[in-house]
């Protein structure tokens, strides 16, 4: 008689055939994973190696065991590795993009808590998740350099679940669906964005916990379906309104702007004629510019 077991501290599948019944096996160190220590475990046993790569075939952790099905070895073909023989069930790929503290909402943000549950949540979800950062860092391999990088792997993902704002624009401009939570009670910039866009977004409750799974189990379905798919592809209500490069231009050609914030006189005019002469427009409050006059010196994203 055979017995087949996983042995989950060293990784490896046993067949213990006619072992003494009874006899104790020695509980070893996880960290210990030196092959004699296997060999001595389960010395009762008919030990096979498959799928091992065998660097000194008269090294004792190879003769110890009574059959060797080396994957590579001195003087022999590769073989393929077992896991290419596994089928695998497709499974959903998740881009997660989750926004920090923004100290600037106070007592209104929930960002721990909601940050801490909807962990929780995913690690329920069978899916491939992926974090992505929509902050962009020059010199590590870790992190996205380019706009089109961070893209590049949002337009291949399945869903985003994202509580930036960005990673909710991004995913809607590459027809991907967007499972969006605004971390702010009462919602802020994330759903003022789902608000142009047409699209659901998740606020979080007043007591704890500040997620209710079954409507985030809801809003997944729904991304995953036909419907949440093509809602996504064609995010109609993103185009009901020009887009703010028009509302720029228009502020830089002397127009006014529907419900924008007007410095009025001659200062205004004046540094209308600097930005067009300079070719250089500022935005937001850390002070990023785009065009000629300050070259790469921004990534496309604020810190959404």
């Amino acid at each position: 008689m055979s017995k087949v077991y996983y042995d989950a501290d060293y990784g490896y599948w046993v067949v213990q055939r006619n072992a003494l019944r009874g006899q104790p096996y020695h509980r070893m160190d996880a960290r210990l994973q030196e092959t004699f220590k296997l060999h001595e475990r389960y010395r009762g046993c008919y030990r096979i190696a498959v799928g091992v790569s065998v660097i000194d075939p008269a090294d004792p952790a190879v003769t110890g065991f009574h059959q060797v099905l080396a994957r590579d070895a001195p003087g022999a073909a590769g073989r393929l590795d077992l896991a290419a023989a596994v089928p695998m069930p497709a499974v959903p790929v998740a881009a997660i993009i989750v926004a920090g503290e923004q100290p600037e909402y106070a007592a209104r943000g929930r960002h721990g808590p909601l940050t801490t549950e909807l962990g929780g949540w995913l690690a329920t979800l069978d899916c491939a998740r992926v974090t992505v950062d929509t902050r962009l860092a020059h010199g590590d391999w870790h992190s996205p350099a380019t706009a089109a990088q961070v893209e590049a792997v949002i337009a291949r993902a399945d869903v985003v679940v994202t509580t930036r704002l960005h990673g909710l624009v991004l995913a809607l401009k590459n027809g991907v669906p967007a499972l969006a939570l605004d971390p702010v009670a009462g919602g802020a910039k994330v759903a003022a964005q789902a608000a142009a866009w047409g699209w659901p977004v998740l606020l979080p409750r007043s007591g704890n916990p500040v997620l209710d799974r079954g409507e985030l189990d809801r809003l997944w379905a729904w991304c995953r379906s036909e419907e949440g798919q093509a809602r996504a592809r064609s995010a109609l209500g993103a185009w009901n309104a020009p887009p703010l490069t028009a509302d720029l231009l228009s502020f830089l050609g002397g127009g006014d702007v529907a419900g924008a914030r007007q410095p009025g006189g001659r200062g205004a005019r004046r540094a209308r004629r600097r930005a067009a002469d300079h070719g250089a427009v500022g935005h937001g409050s850390s002070g990023a510019w785009i065009g000629p006059g300050r070259a790469g010196t921004t990534d496309g994203h604020d810190h959404a």
